[in-house]
């Protein structure tokens, strides 16, 4: 999750998008691995655990870009690909799960079923996405059970 100014930018232009395309809020973040199931317990051992194999790193946002898909509906490109696909490799390791080659580093702008025309507009007018940077410094490990709404902190972990 970013901090500082580049969240608070963040944060600014997912609410505004919340609000134009009747969509839900959520804090500006890079899923680096979803859909984990488990006890809570459990989850926090393999966070703690991926949290310690990690060092700091940049995340860079690039070109914005759409899906036809609730959670990557409209959203910008994270990178470097490859300082990401290592993180997500150990955290997978940890997690005891194998690595999906259609891994895809992103942070969402927008959640939801925008109808593509809009989705373009809006792609349109920022034309080349949001040139911006931040230090990784923990991940945050969410409860995502239910509404977006309803998602829970559940813990944070500092990397070395």
């Amino acid at each position: 999750m970013p901090q500082g100014e580049v969240c608070n930018r963040l944060t600014q232009i997912l609410h505004r998008l919340s609000i134009r395309y009747e969509a839900p809020k959520f804090p500006p973040h890079v899923t680096l691995l979803g859909s984990c199931v488990g006890e809570r317990d459990e989850m926090i051992r393999q966070s703690s655990l991926t949290a310690v194999s990690l060092r700091q790193f940049m995340i860079r946002l690039g070109k914005i870009d759409f899906r036809d898909e609730y959670f990557r509906c409209l959203f910008l490109h994270a990178g470097p690909m490859e300082t990401l696909w290592n993180a997500y490799q150990v955290a997978c390791r940890k997690f005891d799960r194998p690595p999906k080659h259609d891994f895809m580093p992103h942070l969402s702008l927008a959640y939801g079923s925008i109808p593509q025309s809009m989705k373009e507009e809006f792609v349109a007018d920022m034309r080349t996405g949001l040139d911006d940077q931040f230090r990784v410094r923990r991940i945050h490990l969410y409860q995502t059970h239910g509404a977006v709404q309803d998602w829970r902190l559940v813990e944070s972990f500092g990397l070395k």
